[in-house]
Parts: structure tokens; C-alpha cells; sequence
């Protein structure tokens, strides 16, 4: 596994140009997982426990509570992560990447935090399920690092005071389907990209 780690954020974006990292995988693989209840469901739960559902780009939300979220899973679950803007590329292809939002040091363990807006959180919590949309981004931690283990996911909200952190584990062993099902994705997709590129050169 190649680490990059960049030193500002605009330098980490431009890195992520011409890789399928975890956030970019969802756009290329069908939907596979989901939750019965609808988001109208817990915008009308955060209306009752008097915590507004903002409308924030998720990202940019993530990138400013991420920090301190890191910290705040760390507490959560007796393990230190690092946290710096870094991106892992596959030692089998470097097009293949991920960016972790908290790792060990010993690269067995990563993490990945979302501040997604209080309604999201209630549900993660309800569903105790890593929502459709990060679940791709999930498996790419293991595909990229093949010394990972487990993964955490984490959705937090500090102002639903009840449960402001709610994380799920999971153990590479419980998706070794997904992880090589998700690979032959993208080493299919990065071919057909090559295709593409060189029928139409001039």
C-alpha cells in the first residue's frame, strides 16, 4: 500500500482526481443494502428531540468535525488513531485509493467518520447499519490495505445529547465476498475507462 499525506486540503482533492476512492465507488456499483424507514421518518425525530436538521454539505461538515470526532471514537473504543489528510493507493493498482479518516499505526485498524445531520445520525443509530451510500467506501478500506482487519464507521452529531456517537464494526472476514466482488468492479471499470480513452485519442 502506497501513503501519501498531503499538507493542505486542496492538495489531498487534487490527489483524489483519477482514482476510484471509497466515496467515488458508490457511483459506480448498483445499490445493494438499504433501511425500511424513509429520512422523513427521522427529520420528524429530530424536530421532536429539538435538533434542527441542517442542510450542510456533508463533506464539508465532515471535514470541520472530523478531528474531534476521531477523538471522540477513539474514547468510544480504546484505540488511538492517527488523523492527518492522507491517501492510500492499492499496491496492485494505484488507481485504486482510499482515504481514511482515522487509522492505527500499525494499519489494522481504520476509521471512518460522518457528520451527515441529525436526522442521518437517528437512523444509523435506528438501523445500527452503515447506510447504502458508505458501504462501498467501507470495503475500499480493505481492498486498498491488505493488512486491515477491522473498520470502524461512526456517525456522530453532538447535538443529539442522548447518543451523540453511534459506530459500527466490521471484521474483514465478514465481508471477503464484497471486498473481491467490489475489486473485480473496479479493475473491470479502469479497463473500460482505458478502452474508452484510447478509442477515442487522436
Amino acid at each position: 500500500m502506497i501513503v501519501t499525506k498531503y499538507e493542505s486540503e486542496a492538495e489531498w482533492l487534487a490527489g483524489r482526481e483519477c482514482n476510484i476512492t471509497g466515496t467515488k465507488l458508490k457511483d459506480i456499483t448498483p445499490k445493494l443494502r438499504g433501511s425500511g424507514r424513509k429520512i422523513g421518518f427521522y427529520k420528524l425525530a429530530a424536530d421532536f428531540l429539538g435538533v434542527p436538521d441542517d442542510i450542510v454539505d456533508g463533506m464539508d461538515r465532515g471535514h470541520e468535525l472530523e478531528e474531534e470526532g476521531v477523538i471522540a471514537l477513539s474514547e468510544a473504543v480504546g484505540i488511538e488513531f492517527e488523523h492527518e489528510l492522507v491517501m492510500w493507493k492499492s499496491d496492485n493498482n494505484p488507481a485504486i485509493a482510499y482515504s481514511p479518516d482515522g487509522y492505527t499505526k500499525d494499519f489494522v485498524v481504520t476509521a471512518e467518520l460522518k457528520h451527515l445531520g441529525s436526522a442521518r445520525h437517528l437512523e444509523i443509530i435506528d438501523t445500527d447499519r452503515i447506510p447504502t451510500e458508505y458501504w462501498a467506501q467501507m470495503i475500499q478500506s480493505f481492498i486498498v490495505n491488505e493488512k486491515q482487519k477491522i473498520h470502524y464507521f461512526a456517525s456522530r452529531d453532538p447535538r443529539v445529547t442522548a447518543r451523540p456517537l453511534h459506530y459500527i464494526e466490521t471484521l474483514r472476514e465478514e465481508v471477503e465476498g464484497d471486498i473481491d466482488k467490489y475489486l473485480t468492479i473496479q479493475e473491470d471499470v479502469l479497463e473500460d475507462v482505458k478502452e474508452f480513452i484510447e478509442r477515442i485519442a487522436f
